[in-house]
C-alpha cells in the first residue's frame, strides 16, 4: 500500500505532550469498491458475528456533542446498521451512508423508516440542509481524505462535530493462544492498524478542525471456534479455508472452544477508540480523556477477532 507523508505541529492536549505528527496518509480508499463487494458478500455473516459498541461510546458521543432529540446527523459507512440502531435508539435522525447495496438493505430491513438510507459513497453524497455531527464506525478509512474532509465542511453546521471510531486489538486472547495463531500464519496477527493513523492525518492538517479529543473503552468477548472463524472471514484477508480450520481444530482441542459463544475460546481484548473532531466555528480546545474499563456496564463486554 502506497503512502504520502505529511506533517503538522499538534498535540492531545493533556494527554500526550506537543509533538509533531508526520503519519503516512492512508491510501486503503483506492481499493473501497472491492472491499464493498467483499463485505456485500457476507452482508448478513457480517450482521451476525460483527460485536456490537459499548454504549458508552454513544453516551459520551451525545454529551460531547450536546446534541438533542431530533438532532440531524450522516453515517459514513453504515453497514448493516450496528451503530445506525444505536444512534437511532438515542433519537437522533440519521442519514445512513452505505456504498453496498447488500449491507444497506440489512439496515433498511431493520430500522425501517427509523433512518434515512443512501446508497453510494459519501464522496457522491449532496443534500441540500445541514447536519450537526458525521460519524463513521470503523469505516473512514475507506474515504477519499481530501474530497470526504470537503464534503464534511460542507455538510457539517458551524461548531459541529466529526467523530471517528475505530477498534483495535489489545490482545488475541491469552499468551498461547497468540503464539498459536503466530505459528499457523507465519507471523504475529496485527493489532495496531496503520490506516487508522492515516486516516487521521489529513485531519490533524486541516485548520478547519480543531484537535482531537480521544476516549478509549476496553471490550471483550468469548467466542467458539465456528463463530471466531466467521467474524474473521468478515474481514477479508488472504487466509486459506485450511488455515481456518487449523484455527478451529487448536480453539476446540486446546483452549474448550466448542461450547458456543461466550463459552468457548480465550478471550480476545479490544478497545474501541472514540475520536472527535471539532468543526469550523468557535475554537475549543479539547481534552484527551482515558476512560477506565471499570466505568463500563459489563453487558457492553464485547470482544471481535
Amino acid at each position: 500500500m502506497g503512502h504520502v507523508g505529511t506533517c503538522r505541529q499538534s498535540g492531545w492536549a493533556g494527554i500526550i505532550d506537543q509533538r509533531q505528527y508526520c503519519e503516512p496518509v492512508s491510501d486503503l480508499w483506492r481499493g473501497a469498491s472491492q472491499a464493498s463487494q467483499r463485505f456485500a458478500a457476507r452482508a448478513l455473516d457480517y450482521d451476525r458475528f460483527r460485536p456490537r459498541y459499548p454504549d458508552g461510546v454513544f453516551d459520551v458521543i451525545m454529551q460531547v456533542t450536546k446534541l438533542s432529540v431530533g438532532a440531524a446527523m450522516i453515517e459514513v459507512g453504515a453497514g448493516t446498521g450496528i451503530a445506525t440502531e444505536s444512534l437511532v435508539q438515542r433519537g437522533l435522525e440519521v442519514t445512513a451512508i452505505e456504498p453496498a447495496a447488500e449491507m444497506a438493505a440489512v439496515a433498511e430491513a431493520k430500522l425501517g423508516h427509523r433512518a434515512q438510507f443512501f446508497v453510494g459513497r459519501l464522496e457522491d453524497y449532496s443534500v441540500g440542509h445541514s447536519v450537526e455531527l458525521v460519524a463513521s464506525f470503523n469505516a473512514w478509512h475507506w474515504v477519499q481524505p481530501e474530497v470526504a474532509l470537503d464534503r464534511v465542511a460542507e455538510l457539517i453546521e458551524p461548531s459541529g462535530f466529526l467523530a471517528l471510531i475505530w477498534t483495535e486489538v489489545i490482545a488475541w486472547g491469552q499468551g498461547p493462544f497468540e503464539e498459536r495463531l503466530t505459528e499457523v500464519f507465519g507471523s504475529p496477527w496485527v493489532k495496531r492498524l496503520e490506516h487508522v493513523d492515516g486516516s487521521m492525518q489529513p485531519i490533524r492538517d486541516d485548520d478547519r478542525f480543531d484537535d482531537f479529543q480521544v476516549r478509549h473503552y476496553p471490550f471483550r468477548r468469548s467466542l467458539d471456534a465456528e463463530t471466531f472463524v466467521a467474524v474473521t472471514k468478515t474481514y477479508g484477508g488472504h487466509r486459506t479455508d485450511q488455515q481456518y480450520e487449523v484455527i478451529k481444530r487448536i480453539i476446540d482441542s486446546e483452549f474448550g472452544g466448542s461450547g458456543g459463544e461466550g463459552g468457548g475460546c480465550c478471550p480476545v481484548h479490544r478497545a474501541a477508540s472514540l475520536i472527535n473532531a471539532r468543526s469550523p466555528g468557535p475554537i475549543r480546545r479539547l481534552r484527551a480523556t482515558r476512560v477506565p474499563s471499570n466505568v463500563l456496564d459489563r453487558r457492553d463486554v464485547q470482544i471481535e477477532p
